[in-house]
């Protein structure tokens, strides 16, 4: 077995032949990109069944079913009250998780499923205790196509237990379209730009790809300056493409034009064309064999207090391109300065530019080190953390906090939207006074969910009679929660928040010894604000 050194950025999976195949995508200390390929996991669900069924009888007519691999009588605890027997659910593929789960209700004894809506990929970080963005060693097996294999996840060995950021190679660019109309539409109007920037500098390597610099008629142009601006990104290979707004602007409009001109998009590693495919939430877009970073999903989850995320106004926040520094240009008048050439073209291309390198600073200077730093923490991918909500990575976290302790993963239940009453707001008092003290509660609502012992298992029923000295009373007396003796008599939710906030108070006092100019300052300063982001979701 051949030994490699690195990180993991993404895992996914695919079902060629029936059969499901774990990828991971893992950044080589020699700066190459391995794939790996898994095949020992199986997709699985439980099933609660009556204590008065035969759950022999019950496996039975489940292996009989299409589709099921096989079952397995289980102990699993749950919540921590009491060891309960379940059945556990193999099938072929993930998809058939979901297939069946339903079905399974039908057999006579079977009360309800568990653990039948986590994403494959997600269950495959949890039950083997992946770590992304973490430094390892694998023994892999080399194979045919560039691909390689694990054979055992025991071949994975994690290095070290501190967070260091690692060195990914990207690029950034920004298009400019032809704006006649209010809208713009890759079936009609043309690309007039593309501006990019590489590199780990502040924008010192450039280029600008622009229609007037191409010979032949406006589609001829056009076809040309696209067909080097690929040329040019697999020149470069890097291993994250910087854009802003690119899931749902510049790389889809890029796809959609280049098919409407004839040509194949393929910005992926070794040439291959983009995905993507429109979802009820949105684009699902994926850049093979690179990390797509679309700087304005994390822009509106992490900077709260910025009303507007546009891109001058959350670089002008962030302090890598102030209002003052850069070009500026009515947007709606873009199509009439292209048509008016001279000078008033080049400001179309430095204000195309101003954006490139705007957004590639705000990647590299501050959000990678961030989404680094979120992945290794949380144990998500690279491209999760990147694109999901802080609501989905700390489920992620409580999923595998159970999991780790042999409990049932709770299932999602859409609940109906409550309207709740807001904090208490006191009425302000107008004056000029002296000797005034100001109060902050740290970590205000984890710290709540700590002290009141906050969690679903901790919850008392109306029906329970327990001494006001063993509950804490919330809502005005509306619920009542058990009262813990000590950190671990705490509930779920609490020891989880608890992780977060004592972690966040270690690498908040390491980075306040240091050096703003220290090279570790921006990696423990990372580490600091995102175990707080998590803690106060």
């Amino acid at each position: 077995k051949d030994t490699i050194t690195g990180w993991i950025l993404d895992i996914y999976y695919r079902t060629p032949g029936e059969r499901p195949v774990i990828t991971f995508m893992i950044k080589r200390t020699d700066g190459g990109i391995e794939y790996v390929e898994y095949y020992g996991m199986k997709p699985y669900c439980y099933l609660r069944y009556s204590s008065f069924a035969d759950a022999e009888r019950i496996m039975e007519s489940l292996n009989g079913m299409s589709g099921v691999l096989g079952t397995q009588l289980v102990t699993k605890t749950e919540y921590g009250k009491k060891n309960i027997q379940i059945i556990k659910v193999f099938t072929d593929i993930p998809n058939r998780v979901g297939q069946l789960r339903e079905a399974m209700l039908n057999i006579e004894g079977v009360m309800d499923w568990e653990e039948g809506d986590i994403p494959f990929a997600m269950r495959f970080i949890i039950d083997n205790g992946v770590e992304c963005c973490r430094k390892m060693e694998m023994k892999i097996v080399k194979r045919f196509k560039g691909y390689s294999a694990l054979d055992d996840i025991k071949d994975i060995k994690y290095l070290g237990s501190e967070f260091e950021r690692i060195p990914l190679s990207s690029y950034t660019f920004d298009i400019e379209v032809m704006n006649d109309h209010v809208d713009t539409k890759p079936e009609r109007d043309q690309i007039l730009c593309i501006g990019a920037t590489w590199g780990d500098g502040e924008g010192e390597n450039k280029r600008m790809f622009a229609l007037d610099d191409y010979a032949g008629p406006d589609i001829q142009k056009e076809r040309r300056m696209l067909s080097a601006f690929i040329e040019h990104v697999n020149t470069i290979n890097p291993d994250v493409i910087n854009t802003y707004n690119g899931t749902l602007y510049d790389l889809v409009f890029l796809v959609q034009r280049c098919e409407r001109l004839g040509l194949i998009f393929a910005i992926g590693r070794n040439k291959a064309p983009i995905t993507y495919k429109q979802g009820q939430y949105g684009n699902k877009l994926r850049v093979p064999g690179r990390i797509h970073l679309d700087c304005l999903i994390p822009a509106k989850r992490d900077i709260g207090d910025l009303p507007h995320k546009t891109l001058k106004d959350v670089a002008d926040y962030l302090g890598v391109l102030k209002h003052e520094e850069r070009v500026e240009l009515p947007y709606n008048k873009l199509h009439a300065f292209w048509r008016a050439g001279g000078i008033r073209r080049e400001i179309i291309k430095m204000y195309c530019m101003d954006d490139v390198i705007a957004t590639h600073k705000i990647a590299n200077n501050a959000f990678m080190a961030n989404m680094q730093a979120l992945a290794y923490i949380s144990h998500v991918t690279l491209p999760y953390a990147m694109t999901q909500t802080y609501g989905f990575i700390n489920a992620h976290l409580l999923n595998k906090y159970l999991f780790d302790r042999n409990m049932i993963i709770p299932k999602k239940i859409k609940h109906k939207k409550e309207s709740l009453e807001g904090a208490k707001v006191l009425e302000g008092h107008y004056g000029v006074y002296e000797d005034l003290e100001c109060y902050d509660v740290k970590s205000m609502y984890p710290s709540i969910i700590v002290w009141d012992n906050l969690s679903f298992e901790t919850l008392v029923d109306e029906g329970d009679v327990l001494k006001d000295t063993e509950v804490h009373i919330t809502a005005g007396g509306k619920y009542r929660f058990k009262r813990a003796r000590g950190e671990n008599d705490l509930g779920i939710l609490p020891s989880v928040c608890l992780i977060l906030m004592k972690a966040r108070d270690k690498y908040k006092k390491i980075y306040k010894s240091l050096s703003n100019t220290d090279p570790m300052f921006g990696i423990y300063e990372a580490l600091s604000l995102t175990y707080k982001r998590l803690a106060n979701t």
